[in-house]
């Protein structure tokens, strides 16, 4: 079966490579090209789907997947497959300017939901700049310590002013007493 004419003018109507030409066929949509003979006629056909344009062959990005996927589990980085230094690759600037995003991003959402007060967030957003939490972690960590911290000492502090005033009453009663039975006396 010649249908080689159809696929030249075809491709010259489709304006690409004849190896793009393809054509839909079956049994009687092969003798509809082979009976075309002019550019009508193959225009028709392409209107009607029977010979199509392929798709621009790519670089196929199946093997690049695999390999980062290889990547991701820690194959392939060694300390053959490294061409810059650990600064160069990744700077300590960058990591501490990501760490301290983190890290404030998570003292303004707290401060914000009211999970800590101005002047916790203040100590602790002085203290994360000046590089005393590591991570988020660490950070979540000591904000709950603290915060027990804290309602420890209100409780210690209240327990206290009730043993002053508690005192207190008692001393008064004492004198008012001493009073009463210095009167009684006099």
């Amino acid at each position: 079966v010649q249908i080689k004419s159809q696929k030249r003018l075809a491709a010259d109507i489709m304006k690409c490579g004849e190896r793009r030409v393809r054509f839909m066929v079956d049994a009687t949509g092969l003798k509809d090209i082979q009976g075309a003979g002019s550019r009508a006629a193959i225009r028709s056909l392409i209107h009607q789907g029977v010979i199509i344009k392929n798709p621009v062959q790519a670089s196929s990005r199946g093997r690049i997947r695999e390999r980062m996927a290889a990547k991701r589990l820690g194959r392939h980085t060694g300390a053959g497959k490294r061409r810059g230094t650990r600064e160069a690759r990744m700077p300590s600037k960058t990591m501490w300017i990501e760490r301290q995003r983190v890290l404030r991003r998570l003292l303004r959402s707290y401060r914000e939901s009211e999970k800590i007060d101005k002047h916790l967030y203040r100590e602790l957003y002085q203290q994360s700049k000046g590089g005393l939490y590591r991570n988020k972690r660490v950070l979540v960590e000591h904000i709950i310590s603290e915060k027990a911290e804290r309602i420890r000492l209100a409780a210690l502090e209240e327990q206290a002013e009730a043993r002053r005033a508690k005192s207190k009453a008692l001393r008064d009663h004492r004198i008012a007493h001493a009073r009463a039975k210095r009167e009684k006396i006099a």
